[in-house]
């Protein structure tokens, strides 16, 4: 898998084609041209980039809005103790157990405050345990998208990745989208994914 993540050694072409026949078993599933927003995260890789590429040369009529959610700055970053120990209490766990794995989480949320303005790296910089905990991941580019969005009511958005494996970054995207609007339709594709 992490040779495929990366595209080590896979030519341009291939990429491409992988994408467009992806993008087309999506067009005869769900018919593209009735997407009225496309939404996709930041990423360091330019995949998703691509698969929006993909998207606009194979629906020649589109009229959808495309957006690029972004990472909020790592300060920002928030964590539901609350939600989590919660969790803990109905898994039986015992107080000082709990406590242990809440100086875990504190440590880890420090860590990724201390970053700043850096890039944060989900994969790297937390464990998979505490990321469906983890909340004000995303947010729009600027206060004018956002206000679009939330204006929008029961339109068609696609939600693309290119690749998701634990599902955060596709979850974090639903949690953004549908905080600031719940009444559209919403489908996810990923390029390459575990079963969501």
């Amino acid at each position: 898998m992490r040779a495929f993540k990366n595209f080590n050694g896979i030519s341009s072409s291939d990429i491409n084609l992988f994408i467009l026949k992806a993008i087309s078993l999506l067009d005869k599933k769900f018919s593209i041209v009735n997407f009225d927003t496309i939404i996709y995260p930041q990423s360091l890789s330019k995949i998703n980039r691509k698969i929006l590429e993909t998207i606009n040369d194979v629906v020649y009529n589109a009229k959808f809005e495309s957006y690029e959610l972004v990472k909020e700055t790592s300060e920002n970053i928030k964590f539901d103790y609350e939600r989590y120990t919660e969790f803990l209490k109905n898994k039986g766990c015992i107080d000082k157990d709990i406590l242990e794995s809440l100086e875990c989480v504190k440590d880890m949320m420090n860590s990724i405050h201390s970053k700043g303005e850096g890039y944060f790296k989900i994969g790297v910089d937390t464990k998979v345990k505490y990321r469906n905990y983890l909340e004000n991941f995303f947010k729009f580019k600027n206060e004018e998208e956002e206000r679009t969005f939330e204006r929008m009511k029961n339109k068609n958005v696609l939600v693309i990745d290119d690749i998701s494996t634990s599902h955060s970054t596709v979850n974090y995207i639903l949690s953004k989208i549908r905080s600031i609007n719940d009444t559209n339709n919403i489908v996810v594709f990923c390029l390459i994914s575990n079963k969501l």
